[in-house]
């Protein structure tokens, strides 16, 4: 089983925005994510992406076009020679309760699932 390191989406390493990222055009990856994402790139780490995408949810945008965002932004990080091991999203809005809304911890229980990773590490 492999270590990982678990990464916001927004805020972390694309600016966040108030009225959410619902297209290609308003992402803006921060230069320093890129910095720090080549260095992990060296490490045993899996580097795993995950974001809320309450938007979704509140019928603000489709699955389909924040998966087209998220595809998007792992092409241009591998371009930059940068690896990203998995995305995984939450597509609800906070009144649904579920459990793969971060803070609670569904996304991180399945990409450890799906990718073999050590929760423990």
């Amino acid at each position: 089983m492999r270590p990982a390191i678990y990464l916001d989406r927004d805020g972390v390493v694309i600016e966040n925005r108030d009225n959410y990222v619902l297209t290609w055009s308003q992402v803006e990856l921060f230069p320093q994510a890129l910095q720090a994402l080549r260095f992990l790139s060296q490490t045993p780490f899996a580097i795993i992406m995950v974001t809320n995408q309450s938007a979704i949810g509140q019928g603000l945008m489709d699955r389909a076009s924040a998966d087209e965002i998220n595809q998007r932004l792992i092409e241009e990080i591998k371009a930059c020679g940068v690896r990203i091991d998995g995305v995984f999203l939450c597509p609800h809005s906070p009144k649904e309760g579920c459990a793969c809304r971060k803070p609670m911890p569904g996304l991180l229980y399945d990409a450890a699932t799906l990718l073999k990773l050590d929760l423990g590490r």
